[in-house]
């Protein structure tokens, strides 16, 4: 008795009643799916695109830094032909002196270690201490 709506509709060979409602809802829906994605990939693709470019490690480069407390640091900055002196800490970035490029011994960048914060600390005291020639 159950099986005798499903034996007529197998004898008329026709579609079950449900069906072409089914696949037409079902391929409605993949091809929202397909739109959506599309539409996420394109506004990914967009923003990568229209974003201005990060000024990378030409621009700038990180010379040392060293610890003066427990949430503060002194940073040297190469950024063009100037250096800069940052005190950063918990308020924020302050920038402490701006010295020219020439003053310093050597402008490559260093990797942070116990003996370079202390090349780091000597250079720092000569360069900040008064200079003889009343500059």
């Amino acid at each position: 008795m159950l099986l005798s709506p499903c034996v007529a509709w197998a004898d008329e060979g026709a579609d079950p009643p449900g069906l072409p409602a089914l696949a037409t809802s079902l391929g409605e829906m993949l091809l929202a799916l397909v739109v959506v994605i599309a539409l996420l990939l394109a506004t990914l693709w967009a923003i990568r695109r229209l974003t201005l470019p990060a000024l990378g490690n030409r621009a700038m480069k990180l010379l040392g830094s060293v610890a003066v407390g427990p949430r503060e640091r002194v940073v040297l900055l190469a950024i063009a032909d100037q250096v800069l002196v940052l005190g950063v800490g918990g308020g924020g970035v302050r920038t402490l002196h701006v010295l020219p490029i020439s003053a310093l011994e050597s402008s490559t960048p260093v990797e942070g270690g116990r003996d370079t914060d202390a090349r780091f600390a000597e250079q720092l005291k000569r360069l900040l201490e008064p200079r003889r020639d009343g500059h």
